[in-house]
């Protein structure tokens, strides 16, 4: 399509139209036509005057490449190789064959999605129909209430004061 062709086209929109205006890009697909004839079809017609008048507008459209679709459809490549996994595990190297496992297999081991027992890859999770209810002793919180610590990282962790501990010991050990 000539450029002639495409301003004709454009000023026959812009005058059939109701809405006062028209979007280039949308234009260039009712068209068929590529999106730069459509623009260098409008410097034309504002070359000659004012017979119409333009804005510039940017917009960004994001659209999935490849392999953005095949995660979209597919799952991430850490799902998919936590996914690959038998019940039984799987070797690393019979694992490393797999397209998705370069870029899967790092995120799936620090997600902790599965946990590497003498070169044989296993999911982590339970077996199916096991619930487990667990419980723990604490005495972080009774410590805590006893000396009047208010943040349990001055009971245990880096910012630990020493000389509280040496000073109220929990345990006694006398001989």
């Amino acid at each position: 399509m000539a450029d002639n062709t495409a301003a004709e086209l454009l000023l026959q929109k812009l005058r059939d139209g109701e809405c006062g205006g028209l979007d280039s890009l949308e234009l260039a697909g009712v068209l068929g036509v590529d999106h730069q004839q459509v623009v260098g079809a409008v410097k034309s017609l504002q070359s000659l005057g004012e017979i119409i008048e333009a804005e510039q507008r940017t917009s960004k459209r994001w659209e999935l490449n490849a392999e953005g679709q095949e995660i979209a459809e597919s799952g991430s490549h850490e799902v998919r190789v936590l996914q690959s996994l038998p019940k039984e595990g799987l070797l690393q190297s019979e694992l490393m064959k797999l397209p998705i496992a370069k870029v899967g297999f790092s995120k799936a081991m620090s997600n902790r999605w599965i946990r590497l027992d003498k070169a044989v890859l296993l999911p982590m999770g339970l077996p199916d129909g096991v619930s487990v209810i667990a419980w723990g002793l604490s005495l972080e919180r009774p410590t805590m209430i006893k000396y009047g610590i208010n943040n349990i990282r001055e009971l245990v962790g880096h910012k630990v004061n020493l000389q509280m501990v040496y000073d109220s010991p929990v345990c006694r050990l006398d001989s």
